[in-house]
């Protein structure tokens, strides 16, 4: 009986060993997920690597696209790594009180990962009272909007901060709204970066670092877009070489508050001070 048994256990292991060469797993960066394909478009999958025990709607781990989603849950979206996320018409709403609607981040050396998500219509909102709506740490993301339905109740629309729990290295972002109304204040630290880029008839109604200079912020503006400030803002530089009519800023409403920029890091304006719409200045920092 021993004898037969060493025999069944030595024939179970050549099985395994067999199967094992015909279907060598994928590691997991190489899985993509698009579930446009193959899944009807009022349908949200919410199982496996899409959805967190912690009650996270998305956690891709490929590059993913999910339309008419529809999803309310303790966060929105986890991007960890070098993953994807695109919406299209989805309605996505986080309600913890502190965390982030979407949160795109990297344990350890993160100088080679990019977190990308992008949206496209329905609506993407923050519930809670000290939440933001975007935050990015210790990576590099690019955050894409066009023609979405925002609301933060925090009033911070965007965070860019370091995290001592997820590395050492701030975050590093470009935002890019098309056809988009944002609101809320940018708030980016001394050991992070972040460029805005206003496009195609966009508005934003906030402010930009309004406690005082601290990370690299570079806002860049075409004609048709306008900044309308709910405070003093501090970033390294401001393109809008087409929003000029004559001296003044003619695409910043100031509202009687006041843009200060780094002329040693700006050079096209020249350390100069321009009037804004509304009252208030674009000028150097004191």
């Amino acid at each position: 009986m021993k004898k037969a048994n060493n025999l069944l256990y030595i024939f179970a292991v050549f099985l395994f060993f067999l199967e094992s060469c015909a279907s060598p797993a994928l590691a997991k960066e190489e899985i993509a997920i698009d579930t446009t394909s193959a899944m009807e478009p009022d349908f949200l999958p919410i199982t496996g690597d899409i959805a967190s025990a912690e009650g996270t709607c998305y956690l891709p781990s490929g590059n993913m696209t999910i339309k008419s989603g529809d999803c309310e849950s303790y966060q929105a979206v986890l991007l960890e790594g070098s993953y994807s996320l695109r919406l299209v018409d989805s309605q996505i709403k986080s309600t913890s009180e502190n965390l982030p609607s979407v949160t795109i981040r990297q344990g350890g050396n993160a100088k080679d990962f990019k977190g990308i998500f992008n949206m496209t219509g329905g609506t993407l909102a923050n519930g809670g009272e000290n939440g933001p709506l975007f935050f990015v740490t210790n990576s590099f993301g690019e955050i894409a909007l066009e023609e979405v339905d925002v609301n933060a109740l925090s009033g911070i629309l965007l965070e860019v901060a370091g995290d001592r729990s997820w590395g050492v290295d701030g975050g590093r972002v470009l935002f890019t709204a098309t056809r988009q109304q944002i609101a809320g204040d940018v708030s980016v630290d001394a050991i992070s970066t972040a460029t805005l880029a206003l496009q195609s008839g966009s508005r934003f109604l906030g402010a930009i670092n309004p406690g005082g200079p601290a990370g690299e912020v570079n806002l860049i503006m075409d004609s048709s877009s306008l900044w309308q400030l709910t405070a003093d803002s501090h970033l390294t530089c401001l393109s809008a070489a087409d929003g000029f009519s004559g001296s003044t800023l003619a695409n910043v409403s100031g509202n009687g508050f006041n843009v200060y920029y780094d002329e040693f890091r700006c050079p096209e304006l020249a350390g100069a001070t321009y009037p804004l719409m509304h009252g208030g200045l674009l000028m150097p920092e004191p």
